[in-house]
């Protein structure tokens, strides 16, 4: 391998971690918070479609209450609302509370159909077995977490959005109750984000905490499906509809996750974002090219940015050994090993959360992000070294001083 192919190989990396990290990110957050809102108001007199909301639940007793309490409440005809719930295998108090219930939506005057399954078979067959039932009777079927609450008005203003026949599922504002400083920041930018894809043509899927489609789009997802409220609403992109973000609903998580759950999620949500990659390869035979943009420089990106930095560090450690045997000028081993840390925090971080030892090292984003900043800053750094290659390319040792001077950068 020339040491200018290795040099295009790493530049094209790092502009692949540059763009999707910043040049993508920081535009989509800028349209975000800059487009115009285009959400319509519901009018008072007119006749709103008959909405099923779906529930999963597993030993759901610390929350289920408030969600019930929740859905009580929201304004929408009670007659055009039906609550569907099952439990599946629950061995608390879960199906006890759901059916004390059972009078108070009767009292108010909407369907309530509870079912208990003794056996526990996992969420997406429980979510299939459902929509099956309330894609008979229903318009649109509505999704929501037991463990997260809705805007009281939340029916109301997705129904709105279907008087566009264009719009085949809605989805919202994902909010925590007991947020740091951090997930809040992160959250408005991931809203803003959403709302964007929306504007510019589809949301790249939905958040479990609440969304909508319309019945008729329901086909039952394959029971391997990982990210059920991701494919769900790609599948109606599949069928020709648009998924809209509704920035006036909001959902909200009120159960807080510790350390371990929150790795357990993202490893989840990691092997998701592979198996997506793979079903969802229908949005590149489309002539939607924005929604391919979308999907290809946001979720596909993000699911291959791991294998892109290992390349990247792979590459930059093949260069710098190249280099090994040059000492000249203090570059190794101080400025070599320098890097290494940086790689090695990553893992140690990985580790510590496999062990659950979080006292120094919690949060695997964070040597992540670091990774992919150091790669992003060596852009900068291989120009001015490739220039400095140019001046002592007929040098006996020029390859091994470009590799040990790019990768101490």
């Amino acid at each position: 391998m020339t040491m200018t192919f290795e040099w295009i190989l790493l530049a094209f990396l790092t502009l692949l971690i540059i763009y999707h990290h910043v040049i993508y990110t920081s535009m989509m957050i800028w349209l975000g918070r800059h487009c115009s809102a285009d959400t319509p108001e519901y009018e008072r007199n007119r006749s709103f479609p008959s909405i099923a909301l779906v529930m999963p639940a597993h030993n759901e007793e610390q929350c289920i209450e408030a969600k019930l309490a929740n859905l009580l409440m929201l304004d929408y005809p009670a007659e055009q609302l039906s609550i569907w719930i099952c439990c599946d295998g629950c061995t608390d108090q879960t199906a006890k509370i759901i059916e004390s219930w059972q009078e108070k939506f009767n009292a108010a005057g909407i369907a309530f159909h509870s079912i208990e399954e003794k056996t526990n078979h996992g969420k997406l067959v429980r979510i299939n077995q459902l929509m099956a039932l309330a894609k008979l009777e229903s318009d649109l079927i509505a999704l929501s977490d037991v463990s997260a609450l809705i805007s009281v008005d939340a029916l109301k203003q997705a129904a709105a959005n279907f008087n566009n026949p264009q719009i085949g599922a809605i989805t919202c504002c994902y909010l925590l109750a007991d947020a740091t400083l951090g997930e809040e920041q992160y959250w408005q930018w991931q809203n803003k984000i959403r709302y964007a894809e929306s504007r510019l043509g589809n949301v790249m899927g939905g958040n479990g905490a609440f969304y909508i489609m319309r019945a008729a789009l329901f086909s039952p997802l394959p029971e391997d499906t990982i990210n059920d409220d991701f494919m769900l609403p790609m599948m109606v992109i599949k069928q020709g509809y648009n998924v809209a973000f509704n920035q006036s609903i909001n959902s909200i998580e009120i159960t807080p996750t510790d350390n371990q759950h929150n790795h357990q999620r993202r490893q989840r949500i990691g092997a998701g974002n592979l198996q997506q990659l793979i079903r969802c390869r229908f949005l590149f035979k489309f002539r939607q090219y924005k929604t391919s943009w979308l999907f290809t420089s946001g979720k596909g990106l993000r699911t291959v940015m791991p294998f892109i930095l290992v390349s990247y560090f792979a590459i930059s450690s093949f260069m710098a050994w190249q280099g090994v045997g040059d000492r000249q000028g203090g570059y190794w081993p101080y400025k070599v090993l320098s890097t290494y840390w940086l790689y090695f925090l990553s893992l140690a971080s990985i580790v510590a959360q496999r062990i659950n030892y979080t006292t120094l090292l919690v949060d695997t984003s964070l040597p992540y992000s670091v990774c992919s900043a150091i790669s992003v800053a060596s852009l900068a750094k291989a120009g001015a070294t490739y220039r400095h290659c140019q001046t002592i390319k007929h040098s006996p040792h020029s390859s091994s001083n470009a590799a040990v001077i790019f990768f101490s950068a």
